[in-house]
């Protein structure tokens, strides 16, 4: 059965959502960089030839710093967009009935729905 979290607890679960998601982010946003400095080095020879040639450290040095930035900036912007068009889950405790918050906060039972976040599962 679902059950209202703590404060403390509620705290406790940003905190920890938080630094996750931040820590993926930098992980995501690293492996993606790193790639792209590969590419960059050994050239991509592909369909569009958008790479060129392969380049030598002292030719993508002086670009490190405008390709940190641009990609960094595209990746912050898709990071954003991702966390906005996500919907919320909301939960009746009543009857544990699951949905996206669709602006109807009524349940079929007639329980108020409650943001997913704010409830934790115990056993009965």
């Amino acid at each position: 059965m679902w059950i209202p979290m703590t404060d403390e607890e509620i705290r406790s679960t940003r905190k920890n959502t938080a630094i996750s998601r931040l820590i993926a982010f930098f992980i995501l946003y690293f492996i993606f960089f790193g790639l792209l400095i590969f590419f960059k080095m050994v050239g991509y020879e592909g369909r569009y030839r958008a790479m060129g040639q392969g380049m030598n450290w002292q030719g993508i040095a002086p670009q490190l710093p405008m390709m940190f930035l641009v990609t960094f900036g595209i990746a912050v912007l898709l990071g954003i967009s991702f966390l906005l068009g996500k919907k919320k889950m909301v939960i009746c405790p009543k009857c544990d009935k699951l949905k996206k918050d669709d602006g109807k906060n009524i349940c079929e039972c007639g329980e108020n729905f409650i943001d997913s976040k704010l409830l934790k599962w115990v056993e009965d």
